[in-house]
């Protein structure tokens, strides 16, 4: 039986938030990030991604917008880094930039009869005081987040719990990795270009805007057709050992990849994204340095 349910509660503590503000947030962040910051509505959402001058992806996100504010959904592990280095490129224009998660909790929940969830295909982002929803598209059986500080998310846990049960955060990475969303860390970070991570394919990278750092290289990949690494998904056998930043190898010790997240699958093994050349994958033979055999799931990650 598959121990993770229809619907579940869960924390999130590998997520954080960060808000920018300001008359200039959305010019700021506009020409900073692969994606249409602009053309974002009030109340929506959008995946997207910050490169280095090099054109590689230093983070992933989740972009929404309320207002004024834009909140930035990432891995925590990254938040000191973008935080740091977003701030230098601030100068005179007038954006704040804050961690909104410091004194917060980020709660997951997918599915469910709550009254908070939101049927639909599109990221969105509501506020009830000062607690924040931000929903996800419900390909994986709609899910949503809550963040808002301990005291008054505590009863709020409470009361779903009554008819939703709490499960391991791994069920909801799960859930992150079959949708394919390339969370990276500090293993990852600035290791791949955005199309190696099929960022093209979920609408986190436009053509059409100006430039944004890496844009040049980015945009000569796209059009040159040269993209040689794509995302995949797949999995290996129970005691394998894989870990972000792995480097994947054939049997004469080739590299051909490197794994972007791995997580223990609840049921049995591990459960990996990895970006790997494309010829790779279709000669097989892809293993972990352990030497565990990689097993890519049919197709690319993100279709």
């Amino acid at each position: 039986a598959d121990p993770c349910p229809a619907s579940f509660i869960t924390l999130l503590p590998g997520l954080s938030l960060l808000q920018i503000s300001g008359g200039d947030a959305a010019e700021f962040l506009h020409n900073q990030f692969t994606c249409e910051v602009r053309a974002l509505e009030d109340g929506g959402g959008c995946p997207g991604a910050w490169c280095s001058p090099k054109g590689r992806v230093i983070t992933t996100f989740v972009l929404y917008r309320l207002g004024g504010e834009f909140f930035l959904l990432m891995p925590t592990t990254l938040l000191e880094r973008v935080v740091k280095r977003l701030r230098m490129f601030v100068l005179r224009a007038e954006v704040k930039i804050t961690d909104f998660t410091a004194e917060r909790t980020v709660m997951g929940m997918r599915g469910g009869n709550h009254s908070l969830t939101e049927d639909g295909s599109a990221f969105r982002i509501n506020r009830l005081n000062k607690r924040l929803h931000l929903f996800l598209p419900a390909a994986n059986g709609g899910r949503f987040l809550i963040v808002d500080d301990d005291a008054a998310l505590q009863p709020v846990w409470l009361e779903l719990a009554k008819t939703v049960p709490p499960a391991d955060t791994r069920c909801w990475n799960r859930l992150d990795m079959e949708a394919g969303i390339p969370w990276l860390n500090e293993e990852t970070t600035e290791q791949f270009l955005p199309q190696e991570l099929n960022l093209d394919q979920i609408g986190a990278l436009s053509f059409d805007k100006g430039c944004y750092p890496g844009q040049e290289i980015v945009a000569r990949v796209h059009y040159r057709g040269q993209v040689k690494r794509r995302l995949y998904s797949g999995h290996a056998e129970t005691g394998a050992a894989a870990s972000a930043g792995m480097k994947l190898r054939d049997n004469a010790g080739k590299t051909m990849g490197t794994v972007v997240t791995a997580v223990p699958d609840i049921t049995e093994g591990v459960m990996v994204l990895a970006v790997i050349d494309t010829a790779s994958v279709d000669a097989g033979n892809i293993q972990l340095e352990d030497g565990s055999m990689l097993h890519i799931d049919p197709g690319i990650a993100i279709q």
